[in-house]
This record gives structure tokens, sequence and C-alpha cells, in this order.
């Protein structure tokens, strides 16, 4: 529960940064650094050009983050728009890498 919590305030991080910031949270942080939306991620829900944008870092094997899944569906359905929502696999230490 607590890795849920951490990807929860982690997500809210992403989403406030990236509004204030006005590029969309790719590069939030200030130039140098690596960007939390890259092209390995999925994009699940596209809001359009400057939406703010929720990034989801989980682990298929992780059930914390089954445990968060309906909180997160919850979230894209009420900013259904508004919010562009992407996923990364983020794998926890201890589980493999899922292949292809």
């Amino acid at each position: 529960m607590l890795i849920a919590v951490f990807a929860a305030v982690v997500g809210i991080a992403v989403l406030l940064t990236g509004s204030s910031a006005g590029s969309g949270g790719a590069d939030a942080a200030g130039a140098g650094s690596v960007p939390v939306v890259r092209e390995d991620g999925h994009v699940v829900d596209d809001a359009g050009e400057g939406a703010p944008v929720l990034v989801e870092f989980l682990d298929f094997e992780c059930e914390a983050c089954l445990a968060a899944y309906p909180l997160v569906e919850q979230v894209r359905q009420e900013y259904a728009g508004e919010l562009t929502f992407v996923v990364r696999y983020f794998p926890i230490d201890g589980h493999p890498a899922q292949a292809g």
C-alpha cells in the first residue's frame, strides 16, 4: 500500500509541475533534466497540447499498483479530456523485466 501512496504522490507532483511549467511536464525541472514523458511511455489519454500530464509509474507484478488501479481509473474518468495520462513501466527490484 505504501508504494501505491508513493505512486499517487509522484503522479500528483508531476501533474502540478506540468501545469505550472507550461511544457506539458516533459521537461518541467529545467534544461538538462531527464524527461518524465519519454518515448517508452504509453499515452492512454491525450488531452492535447498544453494539457497537464499525469505519468503513472507501475510494475505489473506489484500488488500495491494493482490496489491503486481503481483510484487511477477514477482520476482518468474525472479528468477525461482535461488531463493527458501516460503509463510507464517501472519494475521494482526483484521483479524481472517483462519480455516484449
